[in-house]
């Protein structure tokens, strides 16, 4: 290859980095160029999706959300047609999803271009579902996005996207089941998603506080109270969040704490300020003598840590639920009927605020 040709391939790669996308060389002479440079021994160059290209070193530096944006945009430039759906709408319409389940990116198989499923590309057959441009993607509905992921996400993962759909959609839960099972009555899945529902809060402040609260509930756990307020007892115009909280037979609090969240409901400039809220917070809790169960993410994705954390600090537990559609835990007697807090009514996603009117997003 020329230094030239070198040269230029370099600059396309370094626009496609600023773009947050993957190359797409168009013209005949750099794809030619392109693909000689990938197929050296010990290339820099690698190619997530066929026809897509990007440095080796910026995709190693990228998170799981950052390789799945960088490739729906390199396919969206590939084929502008390109309708996303399931976790990759999901993405965009920013719910959200699990790291592990974005390995592959979600289309709409279209008549017209009768794209079948790769490794790395799963198509899908949806029909009569409007396309929706978000963040400068075209992607399936909110409603179809969310019922997609119900239906086939594992239990965790599908409540997160749940508790964060009640959420932003400002619906009661038996408004949001009930336009689930209205609208895609005659899809498979949709009793499942249903089931789910019964278990979602619009409280849930993040998806790790959502996969949490699912394993809690899968090992048997007492249901928690969520977002508990408390008082700061050293400021009385200031008050803690909690993000999970019981009561043992004694009567006393047993708090659980996700980390990495903004627990103190003021603004705080940078990691350091952070990081000494969270210390002073810690120091303040005292004052309600609880039993702090704090963990991260990593022990809030994995059943069994969590598990010998929460019997460390006495978390009330029971007998683990039956389970319905496989991996849904069944709820006790009443339990759908709970009182919903309803959310705020909105959905921000590629930085458009959509607004939901009479159960359907428009863009506000």
């Amino acid at each position: 290859m020329s230094t030239a040709r070198h040269s230029r391939i370099d600059e396309l790669l370094d626009a496609a980095e600023e773009r947050g996308t993957c190359l797409v060389p168009h013209e005949e002479r750099d794809r030619r160029a392109i693909r000689r440079r990938f197929r050296k021994r010990r290339s820099d160059l690698i190619s997530p999706v066929s026809g897509l290209y990007v440095r080796r070193a910026r995709w190693r530096s990228l998170k799981p959300d950052g390789r799945a944006l960088h490739i729906m945009r390199g396919l969206a430039e590939l084929r502008p047609d390109t309708q996303f759906c399931a976790q990759s709408a999901a993405l965009a319409w920013g719910l959200p999803v699990s790291w592990d389940l974005l390995r592959e990116t979600h289309v709409v198989r279209s008549h017209e271009s009768g794209r079948h499923s790769t490794k790395r590309v799963i198509s899908h057959e949806i029909e009569g579902d409007p396309t929706w441009d978000v963040g400068g993607f075209r992607v399936t509905s909110f409603w179809r996005t969310v019922f997609d992921c119900l239906a086939s996400f594992p239990f965790a993962d599908a409540l997160a996207v749940a508790d964060a759909a009640l959420r932003c959609s400002g619906l009661a839960r038996q408004e949001m089941i009930g336009l689930l099972r209205t609208r895609f009555r005659h899809c498979p899945g949709v009793r499942r998603a249903a089931a789910i529902c019964v278990w979602a809060e619009p409280t849930a402040e993040s998806g790790g506080e959502s996969v949490a609260r699912a394993h809690m509930v899968e090992l048997g756990y007492e249901y928690p109270h969520l977002q508990l307020t408390l008082p700061d007892p050293a400021d009385d115009r200031r008050v803690f969040r909690i993000d999970f909280s019981w009561r043992d037979a004694t009567g006393r609090l047993i708090f659980g704490e996700l980390d990495g969240d903004d627990k103190y409901l003021r603004a705080e400039a940078g990691p350091v300020g952070k990081l000494l809220d969270e210390r002073k917070r810690e120091a303040l809790l005292t004052v309600y003598r609880p039993s702090i169960a704090r963990f991260s993410m990593a022990v809030a994705c994995d059943p069994q840590q969590l598990s010998d954390l929460l019997d460390l600090h006495g978390v009330p537990r029971g007998p683990v639920p039956k389970l319905c559609f496989g991996d849904v835990p069944v709820p006790p007697a009443g339990f759908a009927e709970r009182k919903t807090i309803r959310g705020q009514g909105t959905v921000i996603a590629g930085g458009v605020r959509f607004r939901f009117v009479e159960e359907v997003a428009t863009a506000a």
